[in-house]
């Protein structure tokens, strides 16, 4: 059973990274294309 917990929340853990790292990348590309103009 831990080893299960363990690793559904590395999943989620991931899963939330991978998100967070969308939204900083879409930040980014909108400060670049604020730049650009």
């Amino acid at each position: 059973m831990k080893f299960l917990d363990a690793c559904k929340s590395f999943h989620e853990c991931i899963s939330y990274i991978s998100v967070s790292s969308k939204i900083l990348d879409h930040k980014h590309a909108n400060q670049l294309l604020r730049q650009r103009k």
